[in-house]
């Protein structure tokens, strides 16, 4: 294989892009399959005895999770550590020193398991933000993680933790936003109120940090208190990957607005709703939240204020500034009345001094699109290509 950069999960969003990157790093299109793992090995308490484990920690929680991991460890890799190695061996893929680019290395195994290999036979990893939350949410998995074992992390945001080892760099759609940036909306021509779900899980998993059980009151203020005249101009767009979890997102949203809302597919096309609709309300924290913002699309984020003592002291101030500017706002019932009050003027709030100079602090720090951050994703990869 002659190839020298491999890509997975990148969600540029565009096959062009990914072409057009293929082809400037002179590397021929090749893809690779990393089938998932499906198989069982049994619970072998012996062997698992035989770890050491140091117990005399002062932190109590701490010293509860150390004596409970020995039965915590996934039998993939201890019991099943050696099928791992010889599944990954019967896999067509790179074993040369390479360059890895990815968003996401948190469930695919084999995936995983692969990368450690490569690493370990000195191929750079390189990892991209995925998702929102990087540099807002204390102790997250991206921020304590990725950031540790790559060569190189790409945020979008982050301007205070900035290092040579972390850089602002590409995005999920990094170029059409760079170019809608700046595109002309006429916000009077469409009435839509486009409603984004999340996708979201009753009870905790993995290691989530919080789960969402005010999530479904807050939906239904809003949907009690917002006049009803406003229901024939709602579409809810379902978060592709809703199937997944255990909360209905459009279940919830059906008997929220007694099923007077239209419900969109899931393959619809978010970027086009978004820049077509007069205002998008969001129930989660997510990507396409920021790429509004950096878009400069009217929004409105309805918070559960819970979610606040997640936050670290450094994003809470960033929070507040939209909040001064009711683009969060924590409460269903305020942010209907917000919207049943300003519906017919959404541009004279949205284009405000006040909240066009919130945006701007807030997307500095967290969603930042300034016209050379793909060219800097670009060089780095090329440059870190040249020393492999």
């Amino acid at each position: 294989n002659l190839n020298k950069c491999v890509f997975n999960r990148v969600y540029f969003n565009s096959t062009k892009t990914v072409l057009k990157l293929f082809f400037k790093l002179k590397e021929i299109p090749t893809k690779f399959y990393f089938s998932e793992i499906n198989f069982k090995k049994n619970f072998n308490l012996k062997k698992r005895e035989n770890i050491k484990i140091n117990y005399e920690v002062k932190n109590y929680k701490e010293k509860i999770i150390r004596f409970l991991l020995k039965e915590m460890i996934p039998t993939i890799y201890l019991e099943g550590f050696s099928k791992l190695k010889q599944t990954l061996k019967s896999h067509n893929v790179p074993r040369n020193k390479i360059l890895i680019f990815t968003r996401n290395l948190w469930r695919d195994d084999i995936f995983k398991f692969w990368i450690a290999n490569q690493v370990n036979n000195r191929s750079k990893l390189v990892c991209g933000q995925h998702g929102a939350g990087y540099g807002m949410f204390e102790g997250t998995f991206g921020d304590f993680f990725e950031t540790r074992i790559s060569n190189i992390f790409f945020t979008w945001g982050q301007k205070e933790k900035l290092s040579p080892k972390i850089k602002r760099g590409t995005i999920p759609s990094a170029i059409q936003i760079i170019k809608n940036k700046n595109k002309k909306r006429n916000l009077l021509k469409t009435n839509k109120i486009l409603f984004v779900g999340g996708a979201k899980n009753v009870f905790l998993f993995r290691n989530a940090l919080f789960n969402d059980n005010d999530y479904s009151n807050y939906i239904y203020d809003f949907a009690k208190n917002l006049n009803t005249k406003l229901y024939k101009n709602l579409i809810f767009k379902p978060h592709p990957m809703e199937h997944r979890k255990n909360i209905s997102y459009t279940k919830l949203i059906s008997l929220a607005f007694n099923n007077k809302i239209k419900i969109l597919k899931k393959k619809d096309d978010l970027e086009n709703l978004i820049l077509n609709s007069k205002i998008s309300i969001f129930n989660y924290l997510g990507t396409e939240f920021l790429k509004n913002l950096a878009l400069n699309v009217p929004s409105i984020y309805i918070m559960p204020e819970d979610e606040k003592k997640f936050l670290n002291k450094y994003a809470l101030k960033y929070i507040k500034i939209l909040e001064n500017s009711s683009i969060i706002i924590c409460d269903g019932k305020i942010a209907a009345k917000f919207l049943n009050q300003n519906y017919l003027e959404i541009n004279k709030w949205w284009l405000s001094k006040k909240t066009q100079k919130s945006i701007k602090i807030f997307i500095k720090e967290f969603a930042n699109t300034d016209q050379n951050i793909y060219e800097n994703f670009e060089n780095t990869l090329l440059n870190m290509k040249k020393n492999i």
